[in-house]
């Protein structure tokens, strides 16, 4: 029939034009998935790209700045090194100038006493506190040590300390480091001890030390520069005449005095010089007999500086055998 054989041809052209379409749509959905991915691909690479160079730009200004900061830092050290130097060497000039000019000072010092004074005085710039000890009794006798000068504080530590500097002959410091003691020899023996307490950032020790081994030095030039000016020639002839035994007795009894001061104080204080201070005495007095010709009135003379060199003048110091 004619009306059936239309309906079979519609069918037929729409059953072509559904294949059709569906292969044309399948086609476009398959570009465009393929064109997402290719797109979604390149914006990855873009991305990536972009990314990197941010971050190769922001290593090579990190590192731009790090270098920078380091030049910096490295300049600034230069210019601390440099003033430090700079600073330091006024100051190291300075302590050597100090030096010299307290050791000039010590050596234009004109007698015993004012020697030790002198490097009293001097060692106070490089210390909290200062002492110097001479001993109180005989020369042999290592335990009795007195302050020189007016009395100062002291404590057991601060006399073992000296004690055990005269004992060894060398410069002794404490277990802590703040105090030390000096000794100061002339000829084979301790004539006095050095004793300062120095704070953690005072001057270096070995100036005190330098002090007092020049003042040593000095005591012993002193004494030795009058022995030589008294006893010129041969020793009959060194005291020839009651002015040079009159000097000679002086000075042997000035170092009884200088270097047993705190027992010369005590014993014009008891009345007992002769029995405190027998030892030196007779030594001295042998000393002088040996130089002194017998036909001078050399008792007398050594008698008078007796009294008036160690006793301040009044005989009754000297003790019950003074005359």
């Amino acid at each position: 029939m004619p009306g059936e054989s239309l309906h079979a041809a519609v069918e037929a052209l729409r059953t072509r034009l559904q294949s059709t379409l569906d292969g044309e749509l399948t086609e476009w959905q398959t570009r465009v998935e393929s064109e997402h991915q290719q797109a979604i691909a390149s914006a990855t690479r873009a991305a990536d790209e972009a990314w990197s160079a941010r971050f190769a730009a922001a290593a090579a200004e990190s590192a731009q700045i790090r270098t920078d900061e380091r030049a910096r830092l490295e300049a600034e050290h230069a210019v601390a090194i440099a003033e430090a130097r700079r600073q330091s060497a006024p100051s190291a000039t300075g302590v050597v100038t100090q030096l010299a000019d307290a050791m000039r000072r010590i050596g234009q010092s004109a007698s015993l006493s004012a020697t030790l004074d002198t490097l009293v005085e001097l060692s106070s710039a490089h210390a909290d506190h200062v002492s110097l000890y001479v001993p109180a009794a005989g020369a042999g006798d290592s335990t009795g040590w007195a302050t020189w000068g007016p009395a100062t504080s002291e404590n057991d530590q601060e006399r073992e300390l000296v004690r055990a500097a005269s004992t060894s002959g060398r410069a002794e410091t404490s277990a802590d480091g703040t105090r030390l003691a000096v000794p100061m020899i002339v000829g084979d023996r301790p004539v006095a001890v050095l004793h300062v307490t120095r704070a953690e950032s005072g001057s270096p020790a070995e100036i005190v030390v330098l002090l007092a081994f020049h003042a040593a030095a000095c005591l012993e030039r002193l004494t030795a520069v009058r022995l030589t000016q008294l006893m010129m020639g041969t020793p009959e002839r060194a005291a020839e005449d009651d002015g040079s035994a009159r000097r000679y007795a002086r000075l042997l009894v000035s170092e009884i005095k200088l270097y047993n001061e705190a027992a010369v104080r005590t014993g014009r204080e008891h009345g007992d010089l002769l029995a405190r201070l027998g030892p030196e005495i007779d030594r001295a007095r042998r000393l002088y007999e040996q130089r002194v010709p017998a036909s001078q009135d050399r008792g007398s003379l050594f008698q008078h500086e007796l009294v008036q060199t160690l006793a301040a003048g009044d005989a009754t110091r000297l003790g019950a055998t003074a005359s």
